[in-house]
């Protein structure tokens, strides 16, 4: 019920907003409807429509005019009336009369019997007249930018009031350098990556092996290749691109000698090393690691494989007995990429939960009572921490995990790390100890 209140409220504000530009509100439904509520491209359709339209009203009334200019005309003694006594048609009326009835049709196709827009496929083209005006400072001379689609000019023709938004290309250095930076947050093999590499540069800056990436590597394939932001605060350095045996996506990237900026260095590495103080780039980084190490413990690298064995065989001898299919509870708990489930009876304890984890990898439990890392119970609302210590002998139904129970294995914040008090104080739960964490 919510969720439906959220979406008409929400429609109602972009009918608002098509409205305040000139639209009719009818209009302004029938294109929101028809691109799924997409305020961007009903807007573009209804720009694109308003000149369709105003043009086809255009000819009807030309058409209009000729028949009406026609049929006040005297006849003339060459039979101009019909047999009924009615003025016969010109030939330039009959023609137009032809083009306003295509563009009606045409018209009809777009909006449809029952007057509602009907979505359509945006093209974009490019306009080769106007290539030497769409260039950039992010762009190195030799490279082509990308072109303004026929969208983006017919706003700027028809509504030049309106002001379009500042394209990344068209913002400074220094601003382009700050987002691109703030866009790698989430991945740090890129930030790390890129500060290497502007760092090398900056302290060697005649030696060419710093100054070239070579797309095709390993390493830019796996750290940088389709990250956000990372070619473009590339190219913010003043690099450039040269040409590959294959394609542009293949082609080497340059910085020449001369157009080396130390000021442009040190903008960069300075946002990247505060890119790496920030809390995104912590918890990412430590996602990563935690992934790696659980790897390792799932394929038992962590000790000799007869170890692993019986440390493995010993957990599967404590747990209970699994109910049959459809009794009990069925829980499931997320191991990094990885998903395990198992069903228990209601009056199992979390501790049965545990040493089920630990067949998959004897060193989770352990990792678990050190608080390196955490279960969390997906299930509750904010997600917090599920402190072992305390609930080990608990009953699932206790703990919320009845009649069903969705458990995730994370890697500990400091907080949880160094103090058994949860973090977040209140919470939703379904098991017999709900209530707020006091």
């Amino acid at each position: 019920m919510l969720k439906k209140i959220f979406k008409t409220s929400n429609d109602k504000s972009k009918v608002a907003t098509l409205t305040s530009m000139g639209f009719n509100a009818t209009q302004a439904k029938h294109a929101l409807e028809a691109f799924d509520g997409n305020l961007e491209r009903a807007t573009n359709y209804l720009l694109s429509e308003q000149d369709d339209q105003s043009q086809l009203q255009n000819a009807m009334e030309q058409s209009v005019a000729v028949a009406s200019a026609t049929s006040h005309r005297k006849p003339d003694d060459n039979g101009s009336r019909s047999a009924g006594g009615r003025p016969k048609p010109s030939a330039a009326s009959l023609r137009a009369g032809q083009a306003a009835a295509t563009r009606a049709e045409n018209a009809s196709r777009r909006f449809g019997a029952n007057g509602k827009l009907i979505a359509k496929k945006q093209e974009h083209t490019v306009d080769r007249n106007n290539i030497s005006n769409i260039t950039s400072s992010s762009y190195p001379s030799n490279e082509s930018s990308p072109f303004v689609g026929t969208t983006t000019k017919k706003v700027i023709k028809n509504h030049p009031n309106v002001k379009m938004p500042t394209q990344m290309k068209d913002k400074s250095k220094e601003e382009q350098i700050l987002r691109c930076a703030q866009r790698l947050a989430p991945h740090p093999f890129a930030v790390d990556t890129l500060l290497r590499a502007f760092t090398f540069i900056r302290q060697n800056p005649n030696m060419d092996k710093y100054r070239k990436i070579d797309r095709s590597t390993n390493g830019f394939q796996s750290s940088l290749q389709g990250k956000p932001g990372a070619v473009d605060l590339i190219y913010a350095m003043n690099f450039e691109s040269r040409a590959g045996p294959t394609n542009d996506s293949s082609s080497d990237l340059i910085l020449r000698r001369s157009r080396v900026d130390d000021a442009l260095l040190y903008l960069g590495i300075s946002a990247l090393e505060e890119i790496r103080k920030s809390e995104e780039y912590i918890s990412s980084k430590q996602s990563i690691a935690f992934e790696k190490e659980l790897k390792q413990i799932q394929n038992g690298q962590h000790v000799s494989e007869d170890e692993e064995i019986l440390k493995r065989a010993a957990l599967i001898s404590k747990l209970p007995s699994e109910p049959s299919s459809g009794a009990g509870t069925l829980v499931q708990i997320s191991l990094g990429e990885e998903k395990i489930m198992r069903r228990f009876d209601g009056d199992d304890i979390l501790k049965d939960v545990i040493h089920f984890i630990g067949t998959h990898g004897s060193a989770i439990p352990e990792k678990i009572k050190a608080r390196e890392w955490c279960l969390v119970d997906m299930n509750q609302y904010p997600v917090v921490p599920i402190d072992t210590d305390d609930n080990m002998h608990k009953t699932l139904q206790y703990i919320g995990c009845w009649p069903s129970g969705k458990l995730a294995l994370k890697p500990s914040s400091t907080e949880w790390r160094v103090s058994k008090v949860t973090v977040v104080k209140a919470g939703s739960s379904r098991g017999l100890g709900a209530g707020p964490k006091i």
